[in-house]
């Protein structure tokens, strides 16, 4: 079972490809929050940490990035054993100015991947991911 997010965003592919790179914009686009970091992000081996959480619970989300393709990467994670996955976020040219952005996520291990309906919860999940991305990109044209 894969997740499938798409998004055409208004910028070149090396400004979205900017955001993605950026120790303080990273984290506020996977999470919505800050992260730690390891290693020369995103560089194949770097590793991002963000805590998730509501009130007294809390879980790490830990992205290390296993491959670079083009602008976009593809990380593999998860959260404290509850679901752990690969994501490929795809970034490639739509025209002169406008980039198309296609995350892709496969669940792989962890309870959480027995979930009924946890496609449409990564979707919707990532769908936020993809608007938190383009508002960043949008700042920075």
């Amino acid at each position: 079972m894969q997740a499938h997010n798409e998004r055409v965003i208004a910028a070149p592919p090396a400004t979205v490809a900017a955001v993605l790179a950026d120790r303080e914009l990273f984290p506020q686009v996977a999470a919505g929050r800050s992260g730690e970091f390891e290693g020369d992000w995103p560089q194949v081996g770097s590793v991002c940490t963000v805590q998730r959480g509501v009130g007294p619970l809390h879980a790490a989300d830990v992205m290390r990035v296993t491959r670079r393709v083009g602008h976009g990467l593809q990380v593999v994670g998860g959260t404290d054993g509850v679901l752990t996955g690969t994501v490929t976020i795809d970034v490639e040219p739509v025209g002169a100015d406008r980039t198309r952005v296609r995350l892709t996520e496969e669940p792989t291990g962890g309870v959480g991947r027995h979930l009924p309906g946890l496609r449409r919860l990564l979707e919707a999940r990532n769908e936020g991911v993809l608007a938190r991305l383009e508002q960043q990109v949008g700042a920075r044209s």
